[in-house]
C-alpha cells in the first residue's frame, strides 16, 4: 500500500500540494497517494478528515490560514497519534511579529490573485489580436473599443488597458475603408474616440516617417490636406457610433485612461 498524504486546505488546495509535489522530488523511489480536503474553513470540519487521516496512516499537510481551525488540526492530530505539518502558520506568524500587522485569516486570497493574473493575460492577449482592425469578429467581445486615426494613440491605450484586465479592440479609421459591420453593433457605451490636433498629428507622423527612413515632406501620410481629411472622417464615424470622444493631444495615456474608466463606470450604474 503506497504512503499516503492528506492535504488540508481552507480552499482549493493548490500551495499545499505544490510545495509537497517539491518536497517529493527530492525522494527519487518514493511513490505518494494524496488525498485531499479542500475549504475545510470551520473547527467541525477537521475530525472526520483527522479519523481518515489515522485509519490510513497519513501524513497531514496543511495550508490553513485561520488561527482558530490550524489549532483544532493540530490539536486533534496530536490526540489522535496523526503527524501534521502546518505550512502557513509558522511563516504567517513570523510575518505578523515583524512587521507589526495582523494577518487577515481570509481563505482564498491567493486563488482571487491568481485569477486577476490569469485575467490580465487573457485580456492582453486578446488586445493583441484585435490591435489595428485585426480579428474584428471579435470586436462584440470587447469590454472597450477604441476608434481613432493612425497614430492618435489607440495602440498605446488599449494596451495599457489590457494590462488592467480589460479586453480592447482598437480599430483606425480612414476615409478609404468603412468599418466591418460589426462595429454597428457595438453598444455605444463600450466605444471610445480618440481625436487630436492636427499639428500634434503632424508633428507625430513626420518623426514616424523618419524613424521610417522616409521624406515626410513627400509622403501625404504627414500632409495637413490628408490629416485634416482623415480626422473629419474619424469626427463623422465617432457621431453616428454616438461614443464618447477624449483628445490625447496634450493628456498621457494613463489620464485618458483614468476618464474613460470613471465615465464607463458612471454610465454603468445610472
Amino acid at each position: 500500500m503506497s504512503p499516503t498524504i492528506a492535504l488540508v486546505s481552507d480552499s482549493t488546495g493548490e500551495t499545499a500540494e505544490y510545495i509537497v509535489q517539491a518536497v517529493l522530488t527530492q525522494f527519487k523511489d518514493l511513490d505518494v497517494k494524496f488525498i485531499r480536503f479542500r475549504f475545510v474553513d470551520l473547527p467541525e470540519k477537521i475530525e472526520p478528515l483527522i479519523e481518515q487521516a489515522r485509519d490510513r496512516g497519513a501524513l497531514v499537510v496543511s495550508t490553513l490560514v485561520s488561527d482558530e481551525v490550524r489549532r483544532e488540526l493540530m490539536d486533534q492530530a496530536e490526540r489522535n497519534g496523526v503527524m501534521a505539518i502546518d505550512l502557513l502558520g509558522p511563516l504567517q506568524g513570523a510575518v505578523s511579529r515583524w512587521s507589526g500587522f495582523r494577518a487577515l485569516q481570509k481563505p482564498g486570497l491567493l486563488r482571487r490573485m491568481d485569477d486577476k493574473y490569469f485575467q490580465r493575460i487573457k485580456a492582453i492577449e486578446f488586445s493583441i489580436k484585435c490591435d489595428d482592425g485585426k480579428s474584428q469578429n471579435l470586436m462584440l467581445s470587447a469590454d472597450i473599443v477604441v476608434l481613432g486615426v493612425s497614430r492618435s494613440g489607440k495602440t498605446p491605450l488599449s494596451m495599457f488597458l489590457a494590462n488592467k484586465g480589460y479586453k480592447v479592440a482598437n480599430l483606425p479609421l480612414v476615409p478609404e475603408v468603412a468599418p466591418q459591420d460589426t462595429l454597428w453593433q457595438v453598444m455605444p457605451q463600450r466605444c471610445v474616440g480618440l481625436l487630436i490636433s492636427p499639428d500634434k498629428l503632424m508633428k507625430i507622423r513626420k518623426d514616424r516617417l523618419r524613424i521610417m527612413g522616409l521624406d515626410p515632406d513627400i509622403s501625404a501620410y504627414a500632409q495637413e490636406k490628408r490629416i485634416l481629411l482623415e480626422l473629419n472622417y474619424a469626427k463623422e464615424i465617432m457621431i453616428k457610433v454616438g461614443c464618447r470622444v477624449y483628445d490625447t493631444t496634450d493628456r498621457s495615456i494613463e489620464e485618458i485612461s483614468q476618464n474613460l474608466l470613471e465615465d464607463m463606470r458612471l454610465t454603468h450604474v445610472n
